[in-house]
């Protein structure tokens, strides 16, 4: 269905705060173990710290000094559990701390007790205690989780408001609700302005590819032609690994393969790069090469469970289900991969005809996230029931789909005909999918068309997959420029006759010269036809 890659997100970079300078006057005792206390957190020796902090409770068990340290000792040690109740047990002592109820509410927003954090959250700014942070933790619930767009942007720039100079995330975080309002200009204004508040936030801009690749009207020019931001950052792997990806997004692929090699060279975090590098080659349909530079950013980065997503989508294109599945379930494991991984691997399920399990797992997809908002997973589960025979479930997911979508998305709307018409008995039910590979395989995500810059007298190669539940010849497909058929140089390919799901799987290739200005370009396969790119030659 859709190639998702690279999971992106709002930053969720809740802080908490630890006053080792006593404002009160406390008795001897307990000033003793706050100081030696305070002196082990400060060496981050957090175990030794709640071990005296467990003592002077022992001895004073009303001892909110103590149990504030303690929490902040276990946030350390991302204990965010215990660091709660140790928050909680001093607000039972001291209820009017406004510092412990924002340490609180940080814990709460890790914890996933959202609608506990922004009580806490709304109680610190009305106190007026470190609006900025508080206004960040609240902005960042409502946007990320319950999608209260309008509040959260409201929260971010008051955040802004209150301190200009701090939160460099912000701006990634608003560029992420504008991402998800299709704003793809307004998002990269605002990565733009993160980037010059903290260029050492660099991996911001992978956000800016994926935005890029959208509107692909970025802004490159203030990257690729600055010389300060290439002398700044020339020795770290991680401004190659943005420009690769920038050029990747733009379609200039030798240049973006040259500057993922130049950030493998350097000796600082490479994964960024070996991860690109396997975008670009999976862009290329060169799966062993793909899977051996994603294989190298695991090893670099083993902790991080989204390049397992990338691997698994690699073997699942490589026809290894067995071993795509396995890298799902890491994926699953991670908060930040889970919602993907599951929708890969019941995507994974689906090309091994196991519906029922497809079904379960993207269900699990959609009630991953919080308030059930996955019109890309909808649709998807859709698709399965409608495979499955189960026209009417087909027919209220891909419903559910487009009132998500908020938009006339051109291909959920043909999904719900042809489960409507097979429903009622009528229509052919060959439920062809026609999907870009290149140059913009993102395309098929988009609600609005999407733009692709190329050169003028430079020919353009385009890839798509096809898939049908009966043969077709070349002739099947037809190349549309500017609304009319165009003839170019084609080539219809069978990769994969599915005995047991009935799909024909075909690539289409084409060769084409355009001549200067916008076209729009859309391939058409009976009466459905792919999204439309807005091929600018310039």
């Amino acid at each position: 269905m859709k190639r998702i890659i690279i999971v992106l997100s709002a930053i969720c970079s809740v802080i908490i705060n630890i006053n080792c300078s006593s404002s009160k006057k406390l008795d001897p005792v307990t000033e003793a173990y706050r100081k030696s206390a305070c002196s082990k957190y400060k060496r981050n020796d957090y175990n030794g710290a709640i071990a005296i902090c467990k003592e002077a409770i022992a001895k004073n068990p009303q001892n909110d000094v103590a149990y504030s340290i303690m929490g902040s000792s276990y946030w350390g040690l991302n204990d965010y559990n215990n660091a709660y109740l140790s928050y909680n047990q001093a607000l039972i002592i001291k209820p009017t701390d406004n510092e412990l109820r924002y340490n609180r509410a940080s814990a709460e927003t890790m914890l996933k007790k959202y609608k506990e954090a922004i009580e806490d959250y709304s109680y610190t700014i009305k106190k007026g205690y470190d609006k900025a942070s508080s206004y960040y933790g609240r902005g960042w619930v409502e946007g990320s989780i319950y999608k209260q767009y309008d509040a959260a942007m409201k929260d971010y720039d008051s955040c802004l408001k209150m301190d200009p100079q701090g939160h460099s995330f912000v701006y990634q975080n608003k560029a992420f609700i504008y991402e998800c309002q299709y704003k793809y200009d307004s998002a990269t204004l605002e990565l733009q302005e993160c980037i010059k508040k903290d260029l050492e936030q660099i991996k911001t801009t992978l956000h800016s590819m994926n935005i890029s690749k959208k509107s692909f009207d970025y802004k490159r020019n203030n990257y690729l032609k600055d010389s300060s931001f290439i002398k700044t950052y020339s020795s770290t792997c991680d401004a190659y690994s943005v420009l690769g990806g920038i050029y990747l997004a733009l379609g200039k692929f030798s240049w973006a393969d040259s500057y993922y090699e130049l950030g493998k060279q350097y000796s600082l975090p490479k994964a960024n790069c070996f991860s690109g590098k396997s975008r670009f080659e999976l862009n290329n349909l060169h799966y062993d090469l793909a899977l051996e530079n994603i294989d190298s950013a695991i090893a670099y980065d083993p902790q991080n469970n989204c390049y397992y997503a990338e691997r698994g989508y690699i073997l699942k294109e490589k026809k290894d289900y067995n071993g795509a599945i396995s890298c799902f379930e890491k994926a699953i494991n991670c908060d930040c991969a889970k919602v993907n991984g599951y929708m890969f691997r019941g995507e994974t399920e689906l090309a091994m005809g196991d519906y029922q399990k497809a079904i379960e797992d993207v269900t699990s997809s959609i009630n991953a996230c919080v308030d059930s908002s996955n019109d890309v997973a909808f649709n998807l589960r859709g698709y399965v029931y409608f495979k499955n025979k189960q026209y009417k479930e087909a027919l209220a997911d891909y419903d559910t789909a487009i009132k998500q979508a908020k938009s006339n998305y051109q291909p959920y709307w043909e999904y719900r005909q042809e489960a409507l018409d097979a429903l009622n008995g009528t229509g052919s039910n060959d439920c062809t999918i026609i999907l870009w590979q290149s140059p913009a395989d993102d395309a098929n995500s988009l609600y609005d068309s999407a733009k692709y810059h190329t050169s003028y007298g430079e020919p353009l190669k385009i890839n798509l997959k096809v898939i049908i539940n009966h043969p077709i010849t070349k002739d099947s497909v037809v190349t549309s420029v500017n609304g009319t058929s165009f003839i170019g140089d084609a080539k219809l390919t069978l990769k994969e006759n599915n005995a047991t799901t009935k799909q024909y799987i075909y690539e289409f290739e084409e060769i084409l010269k355009l001549p200067l200005g916008t076209h729009p370009l859309r391939i058409e396969c009976g009466n459905k036809h792919s999204q439309t790119i807005n091929m600018v030659v310039e």
